[in-house]
């Protein structure tokens, strides 16, 4: 969860990592401690320094940033714990509640085993839709030309990705129902 999409896209996720190790601990992401090392594995390649005169410098450096990273390793955890739920949180948004306007959310039932999607409202609003079982909802940030109701990417091992309209008294879902039926002939 750190890009998405074909081309690269930095998520949330990888955005606050970043934000969150360049505060703690800036030398771990170093671009010119990078570029330097890189440099020096060139001059072994090229036989002009010899790999212990490198390792020895690495270990100095190294050692200094990682005992940097864990005098602040409960505060890069409570940051990228925190980057990690709202990234989760945002991942699961499929739309506005109809009842309430607040966010529709994908949820998972440990209970029953299932994803459904309910109002981030709640226990104020009550408003849940069930989904397919067998299948892994994703926010698809589109709505059905139908009904206008949500419409989440169902994902099925080793068969063809499906868009699903959350409202089950949509008019679309009678010609889903009969496209499934005979996907499956």
């Amino acid at each position: 969860d750190y890009v998405k999409e074909r081309a690269i896209q930095v998520t949330d996720l990888g955005l606050h990592t970043i934000e969150v190790l360049e505060k703690y601990s800036p030398d771990i992401i170093d671009e010119k401690l990078t570029r330097h090392f890189e440099k020096e594995m060139n001059t072994i390649v090229k036989g002009k320094k010899k790999g212990d005169e490198i390792i020895k410098e690495a270990k100095v450096i190294l050692t200094k940033i990682l005992s940097h990273f864990k005098e602040n390793e409960i505060n890069i955890g409570k940051g990228l714990t925190e980057a990690f739920h709202e990234t989760m949180t945002q991942s699961s948004v499929v739309g506005k509640c109809p009842a309430c306007g607040s966010d529709l959310r994908i949820i998972f039932s440990k209970k029953n085993k299932s994803y459904f999607v309910a109002c981030s409202s709640y226990p104020n609003c009550k408003t849940t839709f069930s989904l397919p079982k067998y299948a892994l909802p994703k926010p698809s940030g589109k709505v059905c030309d139908s009904c206008g109701y949500p419409v989440v990417n169902m994902i099925r091992k080793g068969k063809k990705p499906y868009e699903y309209c959350i409202n089950s008294n949509c008019k679309k879902k009678e010609e889903w129902y009969n496209s499934q039926r005979n996907q499956s002939m």
